[in-house]
C-alpha cells in the first residue's frame, strides 16, 4: 500500500517535521520483519493524529501486522557520515517547519 501510495506518503513527511524515512524487510525463519529509519526534526506531529486517510491506513496495517509481543531488537547509534551540505539543508528545513513556512 506505501508504494503504490508513494506520493501522498511524502506529503505527509511536512506534518510529521520528518526529513527522510525508509523502510527495510527482511525475512527470518519464515517471518517478515520490518525496519524504519528516519531523520526527523523536534516539533513534528504524530502518525497516530494524523488527519490523513493515508496515515490512517498506514496506522491500521500497522495494528494488524505488528507483533507486539515479539521482542524488540535495540540498536545503539554509532555514528553518521553526512555531508555538511545534507546537514545546512536539514537544518534550514528545520526552521522552515518551525517558522510555519512549509
Amino acid at each position: 500500500m506505501l508504494l503504490a501510495r508513494q506520493a501522498e506518503c511524502v506529503a505527509t513527511l511536512d506534518r510529521e517535521a520528518m526529513h527522510f524515512e525508509s523502510i527495510f524487510q527482511v525475512h527470518i525463519a519464515g517471518r517478515l520483519h520490518l525496519c524504519w529509519f528516519d531523520v526527523r526534526g523536534q516539533a513534528g506531529g504524530s502518525v497516530d493524529s494524523s488527519p490523513l486517510e493515508v496515515d490512517k491506513l498506514h496506522v491500521e496495517f500497522w495494528r494488524e501486522c505488528v507483533d507486539s509481543s515479539a521482542p524488540l531488537l535495540k540498536f545503539t547509534h554509532v555514528v553518521n557520515f553526512v555531508p555538511s551540505s545534507i546537514l545546512d539543508a536539514i537544518r534550514q528545513r528545520e526552521r522552515m517547519l518551525a517558522a510555519g513556512a512549509i
